[in-house]
């Protein structure tokens, strides 16, 4: 019996685990876009919502950033970054054999 209850114990946290979020802020970029789509903008406000674009997404990129524990990362992201960069040179090496070879 305990061995059961155990059971049905673990299924109920695994179903309260397995519930993705729901990305809430999607909603606003689908309603921006059908507005920017159907809707007849001047190109002065366009010019000035792309700039307002640019610095959002510069205070969003420098939040992320400042929220990054780089001690974590030297102590356990070493390989991980000798990876990419592995990865990255061979892919440049790739896209310039490629470039030369067909082009």
């Amino acid at each position: 019996m305990s061995g059961l209850s155990r059971n049905v114990k673990q299924k109920a946290t695994t179903d309260e685990k397995s519930k993705l979020p729901i990305p809430w802020f999607m909603g606003g970029f689908l309603l921006t876009s059908a507005i920017g789509t159907f809707v007849a903008m001047p190109a002065e406000l366009l010019n000035g919502l792309v700039s307002v674009a640019y610095i959002c997404l510069g205070m969003a990129m420098a939040a992320l950033g400042m929220s990054v524990n780089f001690q974590v990362i030297i102590r356990r992201g070493g390989r991980v970054f000798l990876a990419a960069t592995i990865g990255s040179v061979a892919l440049l090496a790739l896209s310039i054999t490629a470039s030369k070879l067909f082009f």
